[in-house]
């Protein structure tokens, strides 16, 4: 699935269980993290299809993740409610698996028409649950709840949905991207305002 359906889904979720600007911060990340397996693609393609979907895509993975950022962000925010922090990012993380596991039949590598790119990409088959005991994909169609067409529409469907929610969301002046702009835009005027500040003393 794509990074924005991923984000969107996440601040779906949020929106829709009366989250906090820092708790739909924590649903978003934790529903984008598990692809950080991305970076394989600096390998290149081969490294990609290998790797991707695969250790952060897994139980045992999910499992590293949410309790990785549950602890940083109590280290961070000095919070005491662990189990309501675990319970934002494990729906973040949760999504992120159940939307991966709608799968197209190609990647969309292939559907731009890169052909120098391999004709089947592993990684598209679905997510590796059970990785490292074994390397098998699941997938909504390779568990038969579904088959390759209707995945295939599926995952255009929930696209355009995300787009469109974005879009509501947009024009009731609630801008998805904005719980994490503004507090950067917040501490760059704080700072500038306090390097201000400082230089009008140093002046008198």
């Amino acid at each position: 699935m794509d990074p924005v359906t991923h984000y969107m889904a996440g601040y779906f979720l949020g929106r829709r269980k009366g989250a906090s600007k820092e708790q739909l911060m924590l649903l978003t990340l934790a529903s984008t993290l598990p692809d950080l397996d991305a970076v394989f693609i600096l390998g290149g393609v081969d490294a990609f299809s290998s790797f991707h979907r695969g250790f952060t895509h897994s139980i045992i993975g999910s499992l590293i993740i949410i309790v990785a950022l549950t602890a940083l962000y109590m280290y961070l925010t000095k919070g005491k409610s662990w189990t309501r922090v675990g319970y934002w990012v494990s729906l973040g993380v949760g999504s992120h698996l159940v939307l991966d596991m709608f799968t197209l039949d190609r990647s969309f590598f292939q559907i731009l028409r890169f052909h120098d790119l391999p004709p089947t990409m592993d990684h598209y088959k679905g997510v590796s649950l059970l990785w490292p005991l074994s390397d098998a994909k699941f997938s909504l169609v390779s568990m038969n709840f579904i088959g390759q067409v209707m995945a295939n529409v599926l995952v255009v469907v929930l696209f355009i949905l995300a787009v469109a929610y974005a879009i509501r969301r947009i024009r009731q002046n609630d801008r998805p991207w904005e719980i994490w702009t503004d507090p950067i835009k917040n501490y760059i005027r704080k700072k500038r305002e306090g390097e201000g500040g400082g230089n009008g003393e140093d002046d008198e």
